[in-house]
């Protein structure tokens, strides 16, 4: 369960899931619009959920906006999370080992593409983030 403006609700819409350790982790979007636009109860936040391999909830953090990337860094043993593919993006950084709340970053200035971020992955030592395109009408 999640809380809301409007009281509490199911956690819903689970979309990019990754593995750390002997865990996975799961992001769940909430009804929450591509632009970080509230669902309709109100709810602004996605769910990371930690599970074990037994299907158990282990843990589980929220951050706001809609969560349409989810990535673990071996190497740190950090996970990644980039929030509202259209527009508003940022970054969410969790560390699973500690529980604290997760660090949010914001870009300095508007994306080139005008959109907002999504997929992560690692690549020589690089973070590397995808930027979706802010979509016009095609006649």
């Amino acid at each position: 369960m999640h809380d809301t403006p409007k009281g509490k609700e199911t956690i819903s819409n689970p979309d990019d899931i990754t593995s750390l350790d002997s865990d996975i982790f799961v992001g769940f979007q909430n009804g929450v619009g591509p632009q970080g636009q509230a669902s309709t109860k109100g709810n602004r936040d996605s769910t990371i959920v930690e599970f074990n391999l037994s299907g158990h909830a282990v843990d589980q953090w929220d951050v706001v906006g809609k969560c349409d990337g989810l990535t673990a860094a071996a190497a740190t043993g950090l996970l990644i999370a980039t929030v509202n593919e259209d527009a508003h993006s940022s970054v969410y950084v969790i560390d699973p080992r500690t529980g604290v709340m997760p660090v949010h970053y914001r870009y300095n200035e508007s994306l080139p593409s005008k959109g907002g971020t999504d997929a992560i992955s690692f690549y020589r030592g690089m973070t590397l983030i995808s930027a979706s395109v802010k979509c016009c009408c095609f006649s």
